[in-house]
């Protein structure tokens, strides 16, 4: 399938922000059928597992980003997007290079040993760093059986190499980096001076909630026709970037 992210994301009119935003309900509703479709499959272990929980937690996100948007609650809303968007690019980037599975859960690895770390210090027990360390050698080896092909990098993995691996780093370094301003409570962004500069929050969702549909599709869930709910945003002026 073809990717449904890019720098090329605009709303040509606001009055159809409202329809947009209806049009990201619809395609929610049909992710979470997707979702739900899978439900008693058998499924291949990691390569099936991540981009289903990826697209679930998706999923969650863009429900809750469309009850607070009805709403009016449009501040609570964008706190939503930064997590929806880093997901999507993971989605991307996973199916673009498999192998980059083993890197994310590095990455998270990495992220884990800093909290255990923490924990050991202040109560002054070893046992959790070599439970974490039995846990990862364990992980390592059900990995290589299953990828023997897989090259193994113990390199953290940043969204941004991600991204660019996805094929839509502009994407990052626009969009992505205007959201992240919302999650860090970057000044500007909590005072509305970012309002003017970029509101595309529709779209964002819109085309995140479309990349997770894609990737349930490929594992072969019951949904409608993708390339019609591609066609229909569109129309509506959001222009994924092939």
């Amino acid at each position: 399938m073809e990717d449904v992210m890019g720098d090329e994301t605009v709303f040509i009119e606001e009055k159809s922000a409202g329809k947009a935003l209806q049009l990201v309900s619809e395609v929610q509703q049909e992710l979470a059928k997707a979702l739900d479709s899978l439900g008693g499959n058998k499924h291949r272990g990691l390569q099936d597992q991540f981009p289903f929980y990826s697209a679930s937690h998706i999923n969650r996100a863009v429900e809750g980003y469309v009850l607070l948007r009805q709403q009016s609650r449009l501040d609570a809303s964008r706190l939503l997007i930064r997590p929806t968007i880093e997901a999507a690019i993971k989605i991307l980037a996973v199916r673009k290079q498999p192998e980059l599975l083993y890197q994310i859960a590095y990455s998270e690895r990495l992220e884990d040993q800093k909290l255990i770390r923490k924990a050991t210090r202040s109560q002054r027990n070893g046992g959790e760093i070599a439970l974490g360390q039995q846990r990862w050698d364990e992980f390592v080896k059900m990995y290589a059986d299953h990828f023997p092909t897989h090259k193994r990098v113990d390199k953290k993995l940043s969204l941004r190499m991600a991204a660019t691996v996805a094929g839509i780093e502009d994407y990052y370094d626009s969009a992505y980096r205007v959201y992240c301003q919302f999650t860090h409570a970057a000044f500007r962004a909590i005072t509305g001076n970012l309002d003017d500069l970029y509101v595309h929050d529709n779209a964002a969702m819109g085309l995140c909630a479309l990349t997770a549909l894609e990737a349930v599709n490929l594992l072969g869930a019951a949904i409608p026709d993708v390339e019609l709910l591609r066609a229909r945003m569109v129309k509506l002026g959001i222009k994924p970037s092939d």
